[in-house]
């Protein structure tokens, strides 16, 4: 009954994981993050059966729950039409988004509202605790606000 919910609902849970594997949904987030007390046949078990379902990691719970939210933001002090206008920052989103990739890190891009008020891009960064690291890009030269910031 739950695995029907969940499917209206369009999303696979650790609960209807644990209901095909007949484990108990901490098993199941215990595995599926590599915890040793699980064993090697019951994590792929439970491998098995989360591909098979299509189930996805709620990173909104877990940042919740851990109080980081494992993103890292390119911050752009510049209008968006500037930055996605420009093959300068596609590439840097590229190499920014392969070295997330390979730590599973969402990437979170933060523009300013025009170049003359960028710091708003960075305030709302560090202010909205969105991200955990960040990549700050071409901010002005004479721009101290991000310093200031990084400081306090």
């Amino acid at each position: 009954m739950t695995q029907q919910k969940s499917a209206v609902r369009g999303r696979v849970t650790l609960r209807d994981v644990a209901q095909v594997v007949g484990v108990t949904p901490s098993a199941v987030s215990m595995a599926l993050r590599g915890h040793p007390r699980i064993g090697k046949e019951t994590v792929a078990r439970i491998q098995t059966a989360a591909r098979e379902l299509g189930y996805v990691t709620n990173t909104a719970g877990r940042a919740l729950r851990a109080q980081k939210s494992g993103s890292i933001a390119l911050v752009v002090p510049n209008t968006s039409q500037h930055v996605f206008g420009h093959i300068y920052f596609m590439h840097l989103l590229v190499g920014v988004s392969a070295i997330s990739d390979e730590h599973g890190a969402p990437v979170v891009i933060s523009t300013g509202v025009e170049p003359a008020h960028g710091v708003t891009a960075y305030e709302r960064v560090l202010r909205s605790h969105v991200a955990d690291r960040a990549t700050l890009a071409s901010p002005a030269w004479e721009d101290r606000g991000p310093v200031t910031r990084v400081r306090t």
